[in-house]
Formats: C-alpha cells, sequence, structure tokens
C-alpha cells in the first residue's frame, strides 16, 4: 500500500481520535512513527521525514482545570512531531441557540499538505474531510505526489470517510486493519483521564 518514498503524514487529530475510538481502541503515538519508518523504509534508511499533527482546542473548558488535549500536544512537540494549532469556533444553532464548538483544521491541512508536497513525493493523509479532496487533487496534479488515506469505513455507525476524498487517493488505508500496528486498549487512556494524566500518550 505504501510506495517506499520521501514520506510526510499529516494527521487531522480530531478525526484520528474519533475514528479510532469508534472502532474501540486508542492511538499509541511513539508506534505510529514507528510503523510508518517501517512501511516506508528502502535502502535500510528511513524514509519517513515529517509528523504534521493539526487540531483546534477549545479556549477554555473551566476555571478549575486545564484542557485535557494540552498534555498530548505537547508531547507530541516534544517527540517528533510537528503540530499546528488553532482555537475551536464556536457558533450557535440558528434553530435552538445553542452553542457549538467547531474543530476543523481542514485550512492546516491544506497548508501542511502543499508546504510538503514540494519536497517529498508520498503524503500520508489521515482525515476523513471531504473538504480535503480539492488540495489531494492539486497536489497530485501540481506536485505528482502519491497520497495514502487513513481513515475508516467500518465505524459502528458507519463511514467515517468523505466518498471523494477516498477515490481521490491514490491508496486507502482502514484504521480497523491497523490497531495491531499502534493501537492501544481504551481502557489505559481512560484510567490515566482518570488519575489527571493525560500528557502521556
Amino acid at each position: 500500500m505504501f510506495a517506499r518514498l520521501p514520506t510526510v503524514a499529516i494527521i487531522d487529530g480530531p478525526h484520528f481520535y474519533a475514528a479510532t475510538r469508534a472502532l474501540g481502541w486508542d492511538v499509541d503515538y511513539k508506534l505510529f512513527p514507528a510503523w510508518l519508518d517501517e512501511a516506508t523504509v528502502a535502502a535500510g534508511s528511513t524514509n519517513l521525514r515529517r509528523l504534521v499533527y493539526c487540531t483546534a482546542l477549545q479556549d477554555e473548558v473551566g476555571a478549575d482545570r486545564e484542557n485535557p488535549l494540552l498534555g498530548l500536544v505537547r508531547w507530541l512537540g516534544f517527540n517528533g512531531y510537528i503540530v499546528r494549532v488553532k482555537l475551536a469556533r464556536e457558533w450557535t444553532e440558528p434553530e435552538t441557540g445553542r452553542r457549538r464548538l467547531r474543530f476543523s483544521s481542514a485550512v492546516e491541512l491544506t497548508v501542511a499538505m502543499v508546504e510538503a508536497a514540494e519536497h517529498v513525493a508520498q503524503l500520508v493523509l489521515v482525515t476523513g474531510d471531504g473538504d480535503m479532496t480539492p488540495a489531494v487533487d492539486y497536489v497530485q496534479r501540481r506536485h505528482g505526489a502519491r497520497v495514502v488515506s487513513v481513515s475508516t469505513t467500518r465505524a459502528p455507525d458507519g463511514s467515517m470517510i468523505a466518498d471523494s476524498l477516498r477515490a481521490q487517493a491514490d491508496a486507502y488505508l482502514d484504521l480497523a486493519d491497523l490497531e495491531t500496528q499502534f493501537g492501544k486498549p481504551l481502557a489505559a487512556a481512560r484510567r490515566r483521564l482518570n488519575q489527571g494524566k493525560a500528557s502521556t500518550p
């Protein structure tokens, strides 16, 4: 599924979290780059050039506690990931007047893809967002980049990747087949949150 080419992985953090949780497991961010390293190695040398993690954070989660995602973001930044963070956008439902938060990182993902495609031949894109389809098409046509899409069609509530994105990508990997590569049990993640130790991935 992977070509043994210089590679950059670009991760939609909220989607990665939601998709693996829907499948009943959590991501081990220490194992994820090791898996990519092994999958793309050529002539005994790694082809993994960069890991870019994009996410949106809620500005305030309460005066008495810190946003638990900040621990993960800090850990990633100290352990080889390039982290791009923006504040979640707030909007109000016209029908109910309820406040909602939108955690889309489409702009950050697009910028990361275009920047990376200028330097490497293969992009691994972890997202299911159909809004990324034009960006995938662009880097394929303009730079000749090969794009491997990673998401799932096998969550209990149905597919979590847009058909347009899956069709546009050069290859597709389903997270349901990757738990043994970089997954860990949900129970461990829940215990860390209960103990206030969400900083360890």
